[in-house]
């Protein structure tokens, strides 16, 4: 059975560990409030992410784990799936790109000889925070990073040319995907974020977890058109893993969207920089600001006859509702692009905010053409 708490480090075996691990959670979360529910938040400086979902009147409906790092894997968001199992937000499937002799095996029937395929495949990941993407329209193409919560990790010398898949030797190499059965929904089967791989751990960062003190490495594997990060918690392999050896893993797949690529790539689309937005306190939307959500397009207004600061670019959502501005510290170089001419685009991908205290908003920030 897959461990969360185990893969990111915390120990719960005792009431005394889980009431240390809540306890961390209780003094730090921040809050989330949409329409239906309200999520808080802990994203600790190691790339930990807890959500915890809570309901009308403060029932309890999830509580979800993810890791986050720079890995970054293209793909097109097709769909969005229910909860696959009490305690757990939504799923969504993704279609990722194929390469040249990418190796599927069909895990319905193992028997059939793997063949190359120039298409792509789908997958299906569970993001921590999934009400928090309600506002996305599918399919849209995105960016998102991927983590493996592994119920099983198998090591390997690098430089190994095949692994063993279930009794049999496989004929797949080493970067491979097992796919799941494609109609469990038309046969209104549970449809779990489960995936089983093999690939190269490519490179390997280490972390200790900031309340139990344990050791915990996270590996980015190349495997069959895809790129994710795997979480490899000490006490599940017999070795040290290390660049360039082979895996072999299953795992709950956890996701969190980055961004979503515009519908006219002939346009410039210019990533510039990601920030919150200042002065919030002064501009409190209240109800509107909890109708905000992932990727919701937001206005950026010059004021050059702001009397503080000539620099002054202010962020409206498109109602025209001021949120606040961009920091001062960071403003000018933008100030100057759009006194040019060029066209920039802001959009949300983030708000939050602790008990009595103003909505804070992160947004990125893009180019896009005069």
């Amino acid at each position: 059975m897959i461990s969360f708490f185990e893969c990111l480090g915390y120990q719960y075996s005792t009431k005394q560990e889980f009431q240390q691990f809540w306890d961390f959670f209780s003094e730090h979360f921040t809050q989330v409030s949409l329409p239906d529910l309200t999520y808080r938040s802990l994203i600790t400086k190691q790339g930990i992410e807890i959500w915890q979902a809570l309901g009308k009147e403060g029932a309890w409906e999830s509580f979800n784990f993810h890791y986050h790092s720079s890995t970054d894997q293209p793909g097109k968001l097709l769909d969005r799936f229910p909860a696959p199992a009490e305690g757990v937000d939504g799923l969504f499937s993704l279609e990722v790109g194929a390469e040249e002799d990418l190796r599927i095996r069909s895990l319905i029937n193992p028997k059939e000889p793997s063949e190359p395929h120039s298409e792509g495949y789908q997958i299906r990941f569970q993001p921590p925070n999934f009400h928090w993407y309600e506002h996305l329209r599918l399919p849209c193409q995105v960016k998102v990073q991927l983590t493996a919560f592994p119920e099983s990790i198998r090591l390997y010398p690098a430089g190994t040319k095949s692994i063993p898949v279930g009794k049999n030797a496989a004929d797949l190499g080493v970067c491979y995907i097992l796919m799941q059965e494609e109609d469990q929904q038309k046969k209104d089967e549970l449809i779990f974020p489960v995936l089983e791989f093999g690939g190269i751990i490519r490179t390997l960062t280490s972390f200790v977890n900031e309340v139990s003190g344990k050791l915990v490495n996270v590996a980015v594997i190349d495997t069959a058109g895809l790129i994710l990060d795997l979480l490899v918690p000490p006490g599940m392999v017999d070795q040290a893993p290390k660049p360039g050896m082979c895996v072999q893993t299953q795992c709950w797949l956890t996701g969190r969207i980055r961004e979503v690529l515009p519908p006219e790539p002939k346009l410039p689309f210019v990533f510039l920089l990601q920030t919150h937005v200042a002065g919030t306190y002064y501009h409190d939307l209240g109800q509107h600001g909890e109708a905000l959500a992932f990727w919701d397009a937001l206005m950026l207004v010059r004021e050059p006859q702001n009397p503080y600061d000539p620099q002054a670019i202010a962020v409206h959502s498109l109602e025209g509702e001021k949120l606040g501005y961009i920091p001062r510290e960071i403003n000018a170089p933008l100030a100057a692009l759009m006194d040019q001419g060029e066209k920039l685009v802001a959009y949300l991908v983030h708000r939050y905010h602790r008990e009595g205290q103003a909505e804070q908003f992160v947004i990125r920030i893009y180019r896009r053409g005069r």
